[in-house]
């Protein structure tokens, strides 16, 4: 149950900073400051079996700046 929370955390945080160029380009600019690799999130597809591996292992290289807009998105939503 745990792990379910935190992929579908994880999912809906994707596609928040896919889905808008000014956010895109400031996870970017956190990935510089943080000296990450310059790479996209990758979401998961649902007909293709292997791709909620591949999305969590994306965002475990760019932890950093996921954990960080994680926090952030669950105190908006606290403060909403």
């Amino acid at each position: 149950m745990f792990l379910i929370f935190y992929k579908n955390q994880l999912r809906k945080l994707i596609i928040k900073i896919r889905a808008s160029p000014l956010k895109r380009e400031k996870f970017q600019q956190q990935c510089n400051a943080l000296n990450l690799p310059m790479l996209e999130l990758i979401p998961d597809i649902k007909t293709r079996w292997n791709s909620t591996e591949i999305m969590i292992e994306r965002a475990l290289k760019l932890r950093q700046v996921c954990i960080f807009d994680m926090i952030k998105n669950i105190k908006y939503q606290i403060n909403n």
